[in-house]
């Protein structure tokens, strides 16, 4: 995987975009509010039930900004068969560097959802 591929990846980012975070069988919904040198910086959204949504059923949302919503930094890293994936990265204050966090979850650029499993 080159910086050809990754880059091609990130022609289509944007600010205010939906990011949906999985982790599990939950999903929380972010929004890209920064996109600078290959790293986006996401908030977490606020999210409220529709009228016609089902707790055990079909959870149906809207999603709104939440100014005091959780930031985080993700950036684009090849996994080792060759596909791309969205890692949480930290900044290094000491060397100014990104360095890589927890690989656990997904992140999704393009779309945003919320869903908590009601089976837990």
């Amino acid at each position: 995987m080159n910086n050809l591929n990754i880059k091609e990846k990130q022609d289509d980012i944007f600010i205010g975009q939906g990011v949906t975070y999985s982790i599990g069988s939950d999903s929380y919904a972010y929004s890209i509010i920064d996109f600078v040198d290959g790293v986006v910086t996401i908030q977490r959204d606020k999210e409220r039930a529709t009228a016609n949504s089902n707790y055990y059923g079909s959870q149906k949302y809207v999603y709104y900004a939440d100014p005091k919503g959780r930031i985080e930094h993700i950036r684009l890293y090849p996994k080792k068969n060759g596909d791309l994936k969205w890692t949480r990265v930290y900044k290094n204050d000491k060397t100014g560097r990104w360095n890589k966090g927890s690989k656990w979850g997904f992140y999704k650029i393009g779309y945003r959802s919320f869903y908590q499993d009601p089976s837990f």
